[in-house]
């Protein structure tokens, strides 16, 4: 006899979660507040994996890429801590 167990893949169940909770609560005041600065479009990103982070040269080229996307639209960077050390501990280095 088999068993069988149907598990989810944990970030989409949490996004569910938190778009079922976001509809009972709305937006935060940060939120609305960068909606109210921000009329139009704009981006919204993070980066935390360390494929991304860990490695001065991708680091430096995603910021660049990020950089050249700013010109164009609003750039929003919830920078994760892992993140922002990596970048305070590059500029640092340039800084000497």
């Amino acid at each position: 006899m088999c068993n069988f167990h149907i598990f989810g893949h944990v970030m989409i169940d949490n996004l569910h979660y938190q778009l079922e909770q976001l509809s009972f609560a709305g937006p935060s005041p940060l939120v609305s507040s960068l909606k109210h600065w921000l009329s139009g479009e704009y981006l919204c990103l993070t980066m935390h994996s360390p494929s991304n982070v860990d490695s001065q040269e991708q680091l430096t080229n995603l910021m660049t890429a990020i950089h050249e996307l700013a010109r164009e639209q609003p750039v929003i960077f919830a920078c994760h801590p892992r993140t922002r050390q990596r970048i305070a501990a590059e500029l640092a280095k340039t800084r000497r």
